[in-house]
């Protein structure tokens, strides 16, 4: 295009000026000091940009349905040098690629790889991964999508629209290729024989079900193997939260480890819960919350993030996503906004339950800012144990739904306002159990003669046993949680039997105790059920106990006399509720400064009132309305 000319006045005469030319002129004098002055400073501020022409520039994706792949070349294993190229993929379909799950280590880019000549800096563990996976020379070059590479992880808009598709990248994929890092001290081989052999048992039905009958006490195994299998099972992989995105779909999946490889069905054991229960855990999202909060993430908002390829993440007629990825979002606003979004869209308080406190202090997201409401989780502080409220395995509330709306909220999203009526405040809070209560060799299991002794003081023994047995170690939870092996698959266990055992396990913790004595054996307070076809052993229900109850508090209430187990931040003249749509009683504290308000402490196990028992509290009144901060 012609330089732009215009006609321009000077004094006495008209002449034709160019002022493209004048411009460039301007601009050559401006530049004259300031290259005077570069000739005075350090060489590398002048040669900042020859510096950055190096590295590899990312180009924003526009396509929202498109994602990169790296094109890795072939090296030899004494090869230090990466190299390969990016390209666009914008039909996952198509496959022929694989897909790398893997951990980043320390956020410390120390290693890098040349992508078509230029430089990219990335983790020491990636670099690690990618040299073991290449392919050696003369062999094609490997396409992988690495979600550090083929991701601007410094452009937020492109890195939100990449998290969406991470599900149906893996999904998509060839192959999985899961990377657990090197191996320095030998252990894979040992560790993936084991689980070879121990798998190849547990798939003969009969080698499995004569392993379970003799009680196989594997002691043919060495002991190295045991330990490599221990080594294998701490590997920090097995803890990430992106875990059930990445390997959680129906893609062949290969583990390697060092230089040893497995297939992932081989280390995939699963013990699952009954068919009616499980499936309303894989339909809940916030019990995948509460499952993934167990694990490890370097960002805390992707203990939310990372779960949103898993099928109950999508609510609605519309099937649409509970919540959209956006890392501009705080921590807080990102935990403060699903629970909302659970709490609208779902029919249970599923996310109360989840409220999850040790006792421990909590670090608060952000300083000098506005708290979450007590009744928001904190997803990145992790689970201390199974949570009570296990979706099924109880509806305290009945069967009517929570009937939240946006309407249920106040002062600006951060009070709840919900129905229900209260049980009883609390009296009696026993110290937090832990896992020492339970040992056989611990002084700190004089914990449950102390409670017992306490509980013994009412009337009505063989209720009141019960409800003492029921409170540490739930019929239900033997029920549901350890359905029983063949040929008593069909028998269902009772009652009887579970309170037999635990009062058997209770002689072998207090052996000299009169009150568990064989001379005064509680068991003839219960009865003998002759239908009885299911044993359990005092080993299972002390376990079974255990995680039930740790870090959590026995506790009786004031009026009533009800033996729950609440969380160990509960106190005397905290309040035992049930709230419209809740899977369990909970407990709530009034609010120290606000009259008519409540601060929600956590679930609770309250015998008897664990299934369809709102209908106890509207007898003759109506619900009581709760705002909880």
């Amino acid at each position: 295009m012609a330089n732009p000319i215009r006609i321009a006045f000077s004094p006495g005469r008209m002449k034709l000026h160019n002022y493209a030319i004048e411009q460039e002129d301007r601009k050559q004098a401006e530049a004259e000091p300031r290259l005077r002055e570069n000739e005075r400073i350090p060489p590398q501020s002048t040669l900042e940009s020859a510096v950055l022409a190096k590295f590899h520039q990312y180009h924003r994706i526009e396509s929202t349905d498109s994602t990169r792949l790296l094109v890795l070349d072939p090296g030899a294993k004494a090869d230090n040098l990466l190299t390969g190229r990016l390209e666009t993929l914008s039909d996952r379909n198509m496959g022929g690629y694989k897909a790398l799950s893997y951990v980043w280590g320390e956020p410390k880019f120390v290693d890098r790889i040349f992508i078509e000549g230029k430089r990219s800096d990335i983790t020491e563990s990636l670099g690690t991964a990618l040299r073991r996976l290449r392919p050696l020379p003369g062999q094609p070059p490997l396409r992988i999508w690495v979600d550090q590479i083929c991701i601007n992880q410094k452009d937020i808009v492109e890195r939100n629209r990449q998290v969406r598709l991470m599900h149906a990248i893996f999904k998509d994929a060839s192959q999985v290729l899961v990377w657990l890092g090197a191996d320095p001290n030998e252990h894979a081989f040992r560790a993936f024989q084991l689980v070879g052999s121990v798998r190849s048992i547990f798939d003969d039905k009969l080698l499995s079900q004569l392993a379970r009958a003799e009680g196989s006490s594997c002691d043919w195994i060495p002991s190295e193997y045991w330990k490599s299998l221990r080594e294998l099972t701490r590997l920090p992989w097995f803890r990430r939260a992106w875990i059930p995105q990445e390997i959680g779909t129906d893609a062949e999946a290969h583990v390697y480890w060092g230089n040893e490889t497995i297939p992932w069905e081989s280390l995939r054991f699963s013990d699952t819960p009954p068919d009616s229960v499980s499936a309303e855990a894989r339909r809940s999202f916030v019990y995948q919350l509460c499952l993934n909060s167990r694990n490890v993430a370097t960002d805390p908002r992707d203990y939310v993030f990372s779960l949103l390829g898993h099928p109950s993440a999508r609510v609605g007629p519309d099937n649409t996503i509970i919540i959209q990825p956006d890392y501009d979002n705080s921590v807080a606003d990102v935990y403060h906004e699903i629970a909302i979004r659970a709490l609208v869209t779902g029919t249970t308080l599923m996310v109360l339950n989840a409220v999850s406190v040790n006792g421990k202090p909590v670090r608060p997201l952000c300083e000098g800012g506005q708290p979450l409401p007590s009744w928001v989780p904190r997803w990145d502080a992790g689970r201390f144990g199974r949570i009570i409220g296990f979706p099924g395995l109880y509806k305290a509330s009945g069967s009517g739904a929570s009937g939240i709306t946006k309407a249920s909220f106040e002062d600006h999203f951060t009070t709840l306002v919900i129905s229900g009526g209260v049980i009883d405040a609390l009296d009696n809070v026993l110290p937090k159990f832990t896992e020492s209560h339970f040992s056989l060799d611990s002084s700190k299991k004089s914990l449950l003669l102390t409670i017992w002794r306490l509980c013994s003081a009412w009337p009505s023994p063989p209720h009141t046993l019960r409800a003492f047995l029921d409170t540490l170690a739930p019929v239900s939870h033997f029920r549901y949680m350890t359905p029983p092996e063949p040929p008593h698959s069909q028998a269902p266990i009772s009652g009887n039997a579970v309170y037999h055992s635990g009062i058997a396990a209770l002689k072998e913790l207090f052996p000299s105790s009169s009150h568990f004595s064989s001379k005064n054996d509680p068991r003839k307070l219960l009865g003998t059920n002759n239908t009885d076809n299911v044993e359990i052993s005092p080993t299972t229900w002390i376990q079974a106990a255990e995680d039930n109850t740790v870090h959590r508090c026995f506790a009786i209430s004031r009026d009533k006399s009800y033996f729950a187990l609440v969380p160990p931040t509960a106190e005397p003249e905290d309040v035992l509720c049930l709230l419209t749509g809740g899977e369990t009683p909970y407990v709530l504290r009034p609010h120290p400064k606000d009259s008519g308000v409540y601060v929600f402490v956590g679930e609770a196990y309250v015998v008897g009132w664990m299934n369809d028992a709102l209908s106890k509290l509207t007898e003759g009144g109506k619900l009581k309305t709760f705002r909880i901060r």
